[in-house]
């Protein structure tokens, strides 16, 4: 890796878009199910309370099928041996590996699926989540470049340190 740059594409969790998606579900749910008692209450040929249960249910969970998407974003990382690029959609950010305090880049095992994350902590105290599972994105991409971040990062001697939990999650 000497002297020449590495550069990677794929797509990562955007946290805070799929917190928005799911709260959007669930005000969904909550919403039709207060319409089908309040329509239910008031209705004289009395309609099936199972059907706008089921209404209720369904039409959160197809809100949730056509925006999962949107919880995931394409990021480019730029890996040389002095600093990090990383190119989100709206911002940029630059990292020298001098100002990297520790790093944690993992693969979780979980029954729902498996979960490859790269946490970086700088020395300003500010931390760097980036993340891709199985259920929501190709994770194949994020896993070479969770790969070659780790090798560089052990190459330049940058302490690894993994949480109780990620090592409670490991495989092998």
């Amino acid at each position: 890796m000497e002297g020449r740059n590495i550069s990677f594409t794929f797509m990562a969790n955007n946290t805070q878009a799929f917190l928005i998606l799911l709260t959007i579900c669930i005000v969904e749910f909550l919403l039709l199910l207060a319409i089908v008692f309040i329509w239910w209450m008031i209705s004289f040929p009395k309609f099936s309370l199972l059907l706008g249960i089921s209404v209720s249910i369904a039409l959160p969970i197809l809100t949730y099928y056509f925006f999962r998407n949107k919880a995931s974003q394409n990021i480019t990382v730029v890996l040389s041996t002095t600093e990090m690029e990383i190119q989100w959609p709206s911002k940029k950010m630059v990292i020298s590996f001098a100002d990297i305090k520790s790093y944690s880049a993992v693969r979780l095992y979980q029954e729902t699926g498996d979960i490859e994350r790269v946490s970086i902590r700088l020395k300003n105290g500010k931390k760097i989540r980036l993340s891709a599972t199985t259920g929501l994105s190709d994770t194949e991409p994020f896993r070479e470049f969770r790969e070659g971040f780790d090798n560089l990062a052990q190459m330049l001697n940058i302490p690894n340190k993994l949480t109780w939990e990620e090592k409670l999650l490991k495989k092998n």
